[in-house]
């Protein structure tokens, strides 16, 4: 297992060694700084970026985890810009998460754009408040302490639920 993790290390791995090591994970046995060290990391090519990202949603989020939760486990996401969180306020085409009426849904572009994280946020947010609270430049404890209901995954046009929330929604 130690050598599926050192593969997302090696800048050479090529992104279809990163999907089958990430196939093989088993556990989470590693910090969320594991995967925000090499997302953050722009020395990295973005196909380890954008896995990196992909990775510790899937394997550190909760269902339930506060917005400011989600921050600390981005550790400053400077490859998150304004622009890459977008609300969702109208539905062309499937959205790999579940919401109310009263919940902010925003698709967050993963770096190089080719895919997407959704979230499903309790209560009213605006795309530039969230993505600031992300990248941990927010003070307002209003989008901090916002609980994140659901979460979806696109990458390269393949929808998917995050594991995490799969159980809780299928039961």
């Amino acid at each position: 297992m130690r050598n599926q993790f050192e593969k997302f290390k090696r800048a050479r791995s090529s992104e279809a060694e990163l999907r089958d090591a990430a196939a093989l994970l088993g556990e989470v046995v590693e910090p969320p700084s594991f995967w925000s060290a090499i997302a953050n990391d722009a020395s990295m090519p973005v196909a380890h970026r954008k896995l990196a990202v992909v990775a510790l949603v899937r394997r550190h989020l909760s269902p339930g985890m506060t917005v400011g939760a989600f921050a600390d486990l981005l550790d400053g996401a400077p490859w998150l810009g304004d622009d890459d969180v977008a609300a969702v306020t109208g539905i062309f085409g499937k959205v790999p998460v579940s919401w109310g009426p009263d919940d902010t849904v925003v698709a967050i572009a993963l770096p190089g754009g080719s895919g997407a994280i959704y979230l499903a946020i309790t209560g009213r947010f605006a795309a530039a408040e969230l993505a600031t609270a992300l990248r941990g430049s927010s003070r307002d404890e209003r989008v901090l302490a916002a609980a994140i209901r659901d979460v979806g995954i696109e990458v390269d046009g393949r929808a998917m639920r995050s594991d995490r929330f799969v159980d809780r929604a299928s039961s």
